[in-house]
């Protein structure tokens, strides 16, 4: 990745990877999804959004020891975690990052993943489309007037 490129711009072309990834690999993914031993391993969808996540964005942008927010996070979770970094919206609203998906239909982790749930400072959840929105990589437990 370029050296050149702003924090910003680094981030949104990351988060842009990762989705790319999420749409080639999904085929091939959905066929070990109906494969797979629920009963005994329930969390192993998120689990493969997490690991994918923390390697394909955390790494990008924090090198081999990030420690970033999971993809896989309930809002109720946004702030309790232990991780030292999170992804921030600051434009068009002010919130953080809870995941990627698609909202057709009510939102789901599922392709085309153009579109981000972000939780607004106030408690609010908004589905907004990726390319609209501005982020930021901060500390995990940002003040509610900073973005």
């Amino acid at each position: 990745m370029d050296n050149q490129l702003s924090e910003a711009d680094k981030l949104a072309c990351v988060l842009t990877q990762f989705r790319d990834f999420l749409v080639r690999s999904w085929p091939t993914f959905q066929t070990v999804l109906q494969n797979h031993d629920w009963d005994g391993d329930a969390y192993f969808f998120e689990d493969w959004l997490d690991e994918n996540w923390r390697l394909l964005v955390g790494r990008q942008l924090l090198g081999k020891r990030a420690d970033i927010q999971p993809f896989c996070v309930a809002t109720n979770d946004i702030g309790k975690g232990k991780y030292r970094y999170s992804i921030r919206a600051f434009q068009p609203i002010v919130g953080t990052f809870v995941s990627m998906g698609s909202s057709s239909g009510g939102f789901s982790q599922a392709p085309p993943f153009d579109e981000v749930k972000i939780l607004r400072d106030d408690g609010v959840e908004e589905i907004l489309s990726l390319s609209s929105v501005s982020f930021r990589l901060c500390a995990a437990s940002p003040t509610p007037d900073s973005p």
